[in-house]
Formats: C-alpha cells, sequence, structure tokens
C-alpha cells in the first residue's frame, strides 16, 4: 500500500512539474529575442544555482556527494547540458510547439534504452501505450513539414533533444538510487553553470558588460526568474523525486503532459499554428499518458 501510495504521489508531483516545464519552451523563445541560447542558459543556471545554494548555506539542506559511488550522477550531469543545447537551439531553428512535441518520443527511446542499459523492462500494457506519443509526434512532424516550420538543421536538434532527454531520464533513474533528489538537482546546476557561462563567455570575448546587456530590460528579467524558479528549480526537483519511485518508461509516459502544456502555451502566447493533423496528435499523448496512469492504478 505504502508503495501504490508514493507511486501516486510520484505522479502528482511528475505530472505538477511537467506542467510547469510546458512553459519553459515558450519562455525561451522569448527569452532568445533579446539575447543568445549560451547566454540565456548561463544566467538561468547561475541564478538557479544561488537560490539552491542559500538552503545549503543555512544549513537546511545537506549535500553528501563524497560517501557514495559517483559514476550514474556524473553522466546524469555531463548529459544534462547536451539536452539544454539540442533544446535551446531546436527552439531557435523550429519553434516552442514542435520542439515540446518532439519530446513525446522519449517514451520509446528510454524504454529501449532502460531494457538495455539497467535491464528495468515495462509491462506490455506500459509498451503498449508508451506507443500513443509517437504516433502523436509523427503526425505534428508531417504538420510541421509541410508548413515549413520543420527544416533539416531542425530536424537534427530535434533528434538530439529527444535522444539526450532519454538518456537523462536513464541516468537519473539510476542516481536516485544513492542520491536525494535535491543533489542530483543541485549537481546538475552546478555542470550546467560552469559549462555554459564558459560558452557564454566566449561568445561575448568576455566582455561583462555584452554579457549583462540583457539584464537591463525588465521584461528579460521577468522571463528569466519564471524560467529559473518555475521550469529549473521547481520542475526538476519534482521530477527528479518522483524518478526515484517510478520507472523509466512510467517517468517518461507521464512526462510528455509537458508536452501538451507547450503546444497550446505556443498556440496561445506566440500564435503559432494548430492544425487538426496537430490537434489529432495531442490527442494520442493524452491516450498514452491515461493508459500509462491507468496501468500503475491497476498494479498498485
Amino acid at each position: 500500500m505504502k508503495q501504490y501510495n508514493d507511486e501516486h504521489l510520484a505522479i502528482l508531483m511528475l505530472v505538477t512539474g511537467n506542467i510547469f516545464w510546458g512553459f519553459n519552451n515558450v519562455l525561451t523563445k522569448l527569452a532568445l529575442s533579446v539575447t543568445s541560447p549560451w547566454c540565456l542558459l548561463s544566467m538561468r543556471f547561475i541564478l538557479a544555482l544561488i537560490i539552491l545554494s542559500i538552503p545549503v548555506i543555512t544549513g537546511k539542506e545537506r549535500l553528501h556527494f563524497h560517501k557514495k559511488d559517483p559514476r550514474s550522477l556524473i553522466l546524469y550531469v555531463i548529459i544534462e547540458p547536451v539536452y539544454f543545447i539540442f533544446e535551446s537551439f531546436a527552439i531557435k531553428l523550429t519553434n516552442a510547439t514542435y520542439t515540446g512535441g518532439i519530446l513525446a518520443l522519449s517514451p520509446v527511446t528510454s524504454t529501449i534504452l532502460a531494457a538495455l542499459l539497467i535491464r528495468e523492462y515495462p509491462s506490455r500494457r506500459e509498451a503498449f501505450f508508451s506507443l500513443f506519443p509517437v504516433a502523436g509526434i509523427l503526425l505534428r512532424t508531417l504538420t510541421g513539414s509541410r508548413l515549413g516550420i520543420v527544416g533539416p538543421l531542425g530536424l537534427v536538434c530535434l533528434a538530439g533533444t529527444c535522444l539526450s532527454a532519454s538518456g537523462i531520464r536513464i541516468f537519473n533513474r539510476s542516481a536516485a538510487l544513492t542520491y536525494s533528489a535535491y543533489e542530483r538537482t543541485y549537481a546538475m546546476m552546478v555542470s550546467c553553470a560552469v559549462y555554459f557561462t564558459t560558452r557564454a563567455l566566449q561568445e561575448v570575448n568576455y566582455d561583462l558588460q555584452a554579457y549583462a546587456a540583457p539584464l537591463k530590460e525588465p521584461a528579460f528579467l521577468l522571463i528569466l526568474f519564471a524560467l529559473v524558479l518555475l521550469c529549473s528549480i521547481a520542475s526538476n526537483l519534482m521530477g527528479n523525486w518522483a524518478a526515484g519511485k517510478l520507472s523509466v518508461v512510467q517517468y517518461t509516459s507521464l512526462s510528455s503532459v509537458g508536452t501538451l502544456f507547450s503546444l497550446f502555451a505556443g498556440v496561445v502566447f506566440l500564435h503559432e499554428p494548430m492544425t487538426p493533423v496537430s490537434f489529432a496528435g495531442a490527442l494520442l499523448i493524452i491516450i498514452g499518458l491515461r493508459g500509462i496512469s491507468h496501468s500503475i492504478q491497476k498494479r498498485g
């Protein structure tokens, strides 16, 4: 019964975190009109790291990295920057709606990687319903190509986004066996802050005034804080906690709720195109989410 309750709480945390994450692509698209992907990611993770360091400095949170096997955590924090690189350039080269939509392929790629790397196998029902988001994304990608939204380089970035997202979920699941959600989130913020700040400073030739120029824009500051508080901190803490309670296929399939919010946020706030075929793809994602959730309830 406790495992059943933990799984339901994990579902609630994961869905809530992905609702927050659903606005990531829209906010990123808006922020990229002011600065480059490198500078945005640098500022985003530096600010998130500062906020996460406050409980550590005050003693409310403790980090215990030195007493544990670091291999899975190292792989996790290495692949995180790779994901954000692909995601940011995918958004810039396509749009927020289709970048969010491509992540619906993650249930299948994550299931395959989980079986190969950590020998975690889904039930037949979970495997079946994880295919529904794939059908949805195929419909959406077809529509995007016809509308001229998705070009060759954009497709490469979208594919990289999907594959690296699957890798994150595999290594996050492994790291969850020995590291807390806070430790994993903190380590990821450090990794991303160091890498993206280095790239951002190289881009502006180490000119700090040029680097900080977007901070003079009030609208940019508002977007930056929303990205940090909702998409970086809240979403990651909730998702990392859920990663320790759910299987990879459950985690990845339920994360598709972020795709839906990304899709509708792009349509509503950025006026990106929505066709009947795209809407049908969204419905397939919903069916897949419902099927995975029902499978967990039935097993419980």
